[in-house]
């Protein structure tokens, strides 16, 4: 699950200025579905790769391995018939993206991912640090970008 909230947290001054910021832009939607689009990238990589940075699943027993291989023909780690890893890489019925014009929401329906997440110890959604600043970063050239597109040139007045 992935939430993406803009709050302004800080010293009162800088509260107040980033408020008015976030007030002027209102609708935060265009940057959030290209870091949604990034957050289906990022697991379309995780899946490929088993698990990165933290790999999927502890060894799988032998027994396991023979029986996935002879049920689904593959013996890829946290992909059975793939509707987790659909779920989390494209837009499914078990997808969850949720994008508000301040908020957004990107998760699973998927019954089962909780236990992959919380009691195996192998989690589908690996973020790591980059790539939450590399979000932070596609939202701030995005409003940079909104305010040079409304920004009007300043007008000055002769004090004399």
């Amino acid at each position: 699950m992935v939430i993406i909230d803009i709050e302004s947290i800080g010293d009162e001054r800088f509260v107040r200025g980033m408020n008015r910021y976030v007030a002027e832009m209102r609708d935060f939607r265009e940057v959030f579905k290209e870091i949604l689009e990034d957050f289906q990238e990022i697991n379309k990589k995780n899946f490929a790769a088993s698990g990165t940075p933290i790999s999927f699943t502890p060894a799988m027993s032998p027994a396991y391995v023979e029986w996935k291989r002879g049920k689904v023909g593959h013996n890829i780690p946290m992909v059975l018939y793939g509707t987790l890893k659909n779920s989390l890489t494209g837009k499914t019925e078990e997808s969850v993206a949720d994008v508000g014009k301040t908020q957004a929401f990107f998760s699973t329906e998927v019954p089962y991912a909780n236990r992959h997440y919380y009691e195996r110890n192998s989690r589908a959604v690996q973020l790591t640090g980059s790539h939450k600043a590399n979000w932070a970063r596609m939202i701030q050239v995005w409003a940079y970008k909104k305010w040079k597109e409304k920004a009007v040139a300043p007008s000055y007045r002769s004090t004399v």
